[in-house]
């Protein structure tokens, strides 16, 4: 098992309707695996900031984003919010320059020090 990283850009209206629709989206071409985790970012300060994970459980139906035919929907659950913390240092050192590739389009993650930095850093509140 491994973890998505959900990216919003600056998007906090898109970012808040994922919470409260409980759905994540990506691009059209791409796809996840459910029963894994799902944790959602966006860009402040040109800083990627954690705000909240979940669980992916599958495809899902409701569309609440802006660009609605630019992705595909996957319904999440457990819905957890954190603190938000900055993990972009901590992108830099797993991913090197590169890291914006793994933002751009979420693949499984699977790097065991990443995941559990996540989660040593996540406070649920």
């Amino acid at each position: 098992m491994g973890i998505y990283l959900i990216c919003f850009g600056s998007s906090e209206k898109n970012l808040e309707a994922a919470i409260n629709y409980k759905v994540i989206g990506v691009n059209q071409k791409r796809s996840f695996d459910k029963n894994n985790k799902a944790y959602l970012l966006i860009k402040r300060d040109d800083e990627w900031t954690v705000i909240a994970r979940a669980n992916i459980v599958g495809e899902g139906d409701v569309n609440p984003f802006e660009k609605p035919n630019k992705y595909r929907i996957y319904s999440i659950e457990n819905v957890e919010k954190t603190n938000p913390f900055v993990i972009s240092d901590l992108l830099r050192e797993e991913f090197g320059n590169t890291y914006g590739l793994t933002l751009r389009a979420p693949n499984l993650i699977s790097a065991e020090r990443f995941i559990r930095e996540l989660e040593k850093r996540f406070i649920v509140g």
